[in-house]
């Protein structure tokens, strides 16, 4: 399905497969494995769409910080560089009622 959708991938999952799954075990556990390969590779995908979004946002924070206009954090977001700016403003509020806590949490510590 996915090697239909991007060329690039023809025959990518068939090379992974024989680096990581002995040729001499059984086929059916060589089943399984496969599917294990492929829960992983999807959960290596994850973490980096996961660390790439936490990019979007710090840098939409960071131009936010900067004093850049919500129009230009939007158009930075419509070419997938940044958040949208409500994404900003939402993370900003969430900050900023999380600060007086931790600073009292802080003292309260030392």
């Amino acid at each position: 399905m996915l090697e239909e959708s991007d060329s690039d991938l023809i025959g990518f999952f068939d090379e992974i497969y024989k680096i990581i799954i002995p040729l001499n075990w059984a086929s059916n556990l060589q089943e399984d494995a496969k599917k294990k390969v492929v829960v992983i590779l999807y959960l290596i995908a994850g973490f980096h769409n996961m660390h790439a979004n936490q990019f979007k946002l710090e840098l939409g924070l960071y131009l936010a910080a900067c004093r850049v206009s919500c129009e230009t954090i939007n158009t930075l977001s419509n070419t997938e560089i940044s958040v949208i700016n409500k994404t900003v403003y939402n993370n900003k509020k969430k900050i900023t009622l999380q600060h007086l806590s931790k600073v009292e949490e802080y003292f309260i510590e030392n």
